[in-house]
Formats: C-alpha cells, sequence, structure tokens
C-alpha cells in the first residue's frame, strides 16, 4: 500500500486541509489516540484515506461541497 504522495498534499489549500484534518481527528474510528497534524499525513495510507473522505461525503453541507471536492481532486480520489 502506497501512502499519500507529499506533492499532493502541498497542493492543499488552508479549506482543503482543514476539512481533511477534520474528517481525520473526528469519524470514528479514529486513526490513532491523539490529534492528527498535517506533519502526521503523509504517512496514512491511501487505502484508508481514500476510505474515510468517502465516508464522509454524506456529511458534507452545501457551504463544504465545493472544498470537498477540490480535496478529492488534489488527493486523486474518485
Amino acid at each position: 500500500m502506497t501512502i499519500v504522495k507529499l506533492e499532493r498534499l502541498k497542493s492543499l489549500n488552508e479549506e482543503e486541509l482543514s476539512m481533511l484534518l477534520y474528517m481525520l481527528n473526528t469519524i470514528a474510528p479514529r486513526l490513532l489516540p491523539y490529534e492528527v497534524t498535517k506533519n502526521v499525513i503523509p504517512y496514512i495510507k491511501n487505502r484508508y484515506l481514500e476510505f474515510l473522505i468517502k465516508s464522509f461525503e454524506s456529511h458534507v453541507t452545501e457551504d463544504g461541497k465545493h472544498i470537498f471536492s477540490c480535496l478529492k481532486e488534489k488527493l486523486q480520489i474518485q
């Protein structure tokens, strides 16, 4: 399994990164017993991140849909 490519993470703007961190820290079961920071994200496996983002899609509000779609596009998640 591959991990998230660093250049993909660097392409995220502040809103997209904030949304990703929110997802990682609020969806149950949590990945880690402590708060995930942007420094930890590069070590998360793509398969888990893709699963997490797809699971969160139904919770995205109308206001967050644009940010969410940009996040998925930049991380290359279908």
